[in-house]
């Protein structure tokens, strides 16, 4: 079973290649860090005996996002994870203009067109295949200080849950991962790694383990942990007028 994973360079994406490729799956890697991704090769094939091949794109393009789909498509993808994706922080009049169109272009257009991509590839090929989307508990409520991101993974989560429905009707899986704050290289590129919200972090492994264990279980949405499923419950219940100050106190 050959799996794609983008944004597989760093973080949850480099942990989540590291836990397929122990359980026995093939990878196909994406990522733009060309070196990074032909150490993850020589590591993970050397240790675990499967096969790797990588591509170095910048998804957040709409022209690499269809090389990627050529690179895969003699590969017999069974599995696709759209992990790629990034965040940015601060008052929105302050944050750069050119990072938030190009987070939307990686969090929203590449996730969309990918998904739609292997979804129309499972059902002519008639693979029972398994998609992941990797959202966060960040998409259950707006987010002030972040609100472009909050609003990418609200947009995720919708979205995954409208296709999963469409495509069970033909065997095909659609999942979405929502963790909480976790200890990974995320939290450095959004500026956040030393907020309020991160103080309690999860690991990058505990998150990979659990979403394997879900995901191949076939649960469609994986909150990760006791803490987060709660933290989900918690901004379900409280009124916007109270969840907002709080939510813009964690990453102020």
């Amino acid at each position: 079973m050959t799996v794609l994973i983008t944004g597989a360079s760093f973080g949850i994406g480099e942990v989540l290649a590291h836990k397929f490729a122990k359980e026995g799956h093939d990878l196909i890697l994406s990522a733009r860090t060309e070196d990074k991704l032909e150490s993850l090769k020589q590591e993970l094939s050397t240790k675990f005996g499967i096969q790797v091949s990588y591509i170095a794109l910048d998804l957040s393009k709409e022209e690499d996002l269809q090389k990627l789909v050529s690179f895969s498509e003699d590969k017999e993808v069974e599995i696709l994870v759209n992990n790629a994706g990034f965040g940015d922080q601060g008052y929105i009049d302050e944050c750069e203009p050119e990072k938030q169109m190009k987070m939307i272009d990686l969090n929203v257009k590449a996730l969309t067109f990918l998904s739609q991509a292997f979804i129309k590839s499972f059902k002519v090929k008639k693979v029972r295949g398994k998609i992941l989307n990797v959202a966060s508990v960040a998409a259950f409520c707006p987010g002030p200080m972040m609100s472009t991101y909050y609003a990418t993974k609200a947009y995720v989560l919708s979205f995954s849950r409208a296709i999963a429905a469409e495509a069970a009707e033909f065997g095909i899986q659609v999942s979405t991962l929502c963790p909480g704050p976790t200890h990974s290289e995320f939290g450095k590129r959004a500026g956040v790694d030393n907020s309020l919200a991160f103080k309690m972090a999860m690991s990058s492994q505990t998150v990979a383990d659990i979403c394997y264990r879900e995901l191949m279980s076939g649960r469609g949405t994986i909150i990760t942990g006791l803490r987060n499923r709660l933290l989900v419950w918690l901004m379900r219940i409280t009124p916007n007028f109270l969840l907002m100050p709080l939510n813009k106190s964690l990453f102020k």
